[in-house]
């Protein structure tokens, strides 16, 4: 028989990967936000996920900065409220594949965006040239 704290566990490794993991941009900052068991969800989680990207900037000397902000759709578990589910990692595994999804989707983005601009500058020292 399962716990919940089994499930939680392996959603909050998914989760710290993610946030502490690879990025494409040093200023670059990684967040979620969650509401654990609401009641209107029969003790299910719902999570948003939020990037922030900085460090670029429309003129040379840095007072006009280019932030992009981005927000994932709501990822809701389903495991959390089994007595006894087949798979406690079901929900880390598709937790897992929804992040790689958001993150690649907020890259090509952020690429589009940045690439708009005519001129910026950065602080970034990965982009710098």
């Amino acid at each position: 028989m399962h716990t919940n704290d089994e499930v939680n566990n392996s959603l909050a490794k998914v989760i710290e990967s993610w946030k502490f993991g690879t990025r494409n941009y040093t200023f670059e900052s990684r967040g979620f936000t969650g509401l654990i068991k609401p009641r209107f969800m029969n003790g299910e989680a719902l999570m948003r996920f939020h990037i922030a990207i900085d460090g670029f900037f429309e003129d040379d000397r840095y007072t006009k900065p280019v932030t992009l902000d981005y927000s994932s759709d709501v990822f809701q578990t389903s495991i959390l409220s089994e007595e006894n589910p087949e798979n406690v990692n079901a929900d880390a595994v598709r937790l897992e594949a929804f992040l790689k999804a958001f993150t690649k989707e907020v890259y090509d983005d952020a690429e589009k965006n940045l690439s708009a601009f005519s001129k910026l500058y950065t602080s970034d020292p990965l982009y710098m040239k």
